[in-house]
């Protein structure tokens, strides 16, 4: 079973009815309402429980996961929460980088709207219902806080391609390019793409005279390079 809650900062006079706790940090009052959906929304992650999580940026000491949830979206909505039931432990990440066993400890994901959770910090929205050229897609993904998603790894680019709507078959701009340097194709991290990942023959700049391949896109589950102006899916991930 997951469990998602809401947190809500609001006055005792605008208490909603129903099922809630009151807790008070720093002297706020918040309400959290067990069903309906709003500002802060935590989802548990039950799969992902006892183990230790890092790298955290925020570490505190709560008397409840509740409290601990609400460490942890104020004043700022970190992505992930983890809190030990034994220790009291609260730790407020961004990502994560690295685990190990912690028994006791519960994980929660923050839920945003449009994205798709792949795991805890990790966001995507992949978009295969319209086409664009990349500078679009850039604008599209920035607009909603988000940026052409960096498939760095093969962990990476087998959850993107195993998505229910993934268009097989169709180019999905991803975010590297050799604009700054010809040939020499990076993720807008500055990490180059990785050779093992592009299909036979690619990058190869199209072999046209005068058309320059800047950009790269998924074809299946390997990289070809493309122009920059085709019309493509694209996916974005939370920054």
């Amino acid at each position: 079973m997951k469990i998602v809650i809401d947190v809500k900062e609001k006055s005792p006079a605008k208490c909603l009815k129903g099922s809630f706790y009151d807790l008070r940090v720093d002297n706020f009052k918040y309400h959290v309402i067990g069903t309906s959906v709003g500002w802060h929304n935590w989802q548990e992650d039950l799969t992902n429980s006892n183990h230790q999580y890092s790298p955290s940026i925020l570490i505190a000491t709560a008397s409840s996961s509740l409290e601990c949830l609400l460490v942890c979206s104020d004043p700022v909505e970190y992505l992930t929460t983890s809190f030990n039931n034994a220790t009291g432990e609260c730790h407020c990440l961004n990502g994560i980088t690295g685990t190990s066993s912690q028994p006791g400890n519960r994980i929660w994901f923050r839920k945003v709207d449009g994205f798709t959770n792949i795991w805890p910090g990790w966001y995507v929205r992949l978009v295969s219902d319209v086409t664009v050229d990349e500078a679009t897609a850039v604008l599209i993904c920035s607009n909603v806080g988000a940026r052409l998603a960096v498939l760095d790894t093969n962990d990476k680019i087998n959850r993107i391609t195993a998505l229910p709507d993934y268009p097989s078959g169709s180019y999905v701009l991803v975010g590297a390019t050799d604009k700054q340097t010809e040939g020499v194709y990076m993720w807008s991290t500055g990490v180059n793409v990785t050779d093992s990942r592009w299909a036979t023959g690619d990058p190869n700049n199209g072999g046209i005279p005068g058309v320059e391949e800047d950009c790269v896109a998924l074809s299946s589950s390997f990289f070809i390079d493309l122009p920059c102006t085709h019309l493509a899916y694209f996916v974005c991930e939370k920054v």
